[in-house]
Formats: C-alpha cells, structure tokens, sequence
C-alpha cells in the first residue's frame, strides 16, 4: 500500500501545520505504482516561508518511503504511539502534526 501528500501553500497561516490520516479502507489513487493509498499525510505551509517549503517536502518524502516507517505507523494502536513514531525519526524540523481519529478512519 502506497502513501500520498498532499500539500499547499497558504498566506494565512504563519506556520507549517501537518496531519496524518490513516484510512480504514485503502483508495485506489490512480497513482503510478497503482497501489491503494492508506496513508494520507497533508502539509500546510506558509506563503512567507517558501524557500523552507521544497526541502522539508523533500525529507516527509524520504522518511514515508521507508518501508518500516510505514508498517510501523499502520502497526500503531493510537494517535499518540502514531505521533511517537513520528517524533522518533530522525528527520529534524518536522512541522507540528495533527493525528485525528474521524468516522470510518483507523486510529
């Protein structure tokens, strides 16, 4: 199962915010390596930091293509353990994450 990210720039925040979802049901994406999506993790960032944008998109990519970063987060048992996997990798400046549980969402 493959993961996406889908990201925007926004004037009117003042810092980047992220959000990991974890579907219940994975969605065929239509992407390249035909794989369904089962993870989703979202990037906000802000307009007045764009020069930050490319190289902290750069590292979210590198760390979710780790296979055993992957299974490890779809292994977790809650938001919180989610977030501590998260936090444990070693990928500096990671923008703040919102892990939220939603109606037909594992976690």
């Amino acid at each position: 199962m493959a993961s996406r990210f889908p990201h925007a720039l926004l004037g009117t925040i003042s810092s980047p915010v992220a959000s990991l979802t974890r579907l219940a049901q994975p969605i065929d994406f239509e992407g390249p390596d035909d794989d369904p999506v089962d993870l989703i993790y979202t990037v906000l960032w802000p307009r007045s930091a764009t020069s930050a944008f490319l190289p902290a998109l750069s590292q979210i990519c590198r760390l979710f293509r780790a296979s055993r970063v992957r299974e490890r987060i779809r292994q977790a048992r809650s938001s919180d353990e989610a977030l501590a996997i998260l936090e444990t990798e070693p990928l500096p400046e990671f923008p703040p994450i919102c892990i939220l549980p939603a109606s037909g969402l594992a976690l």
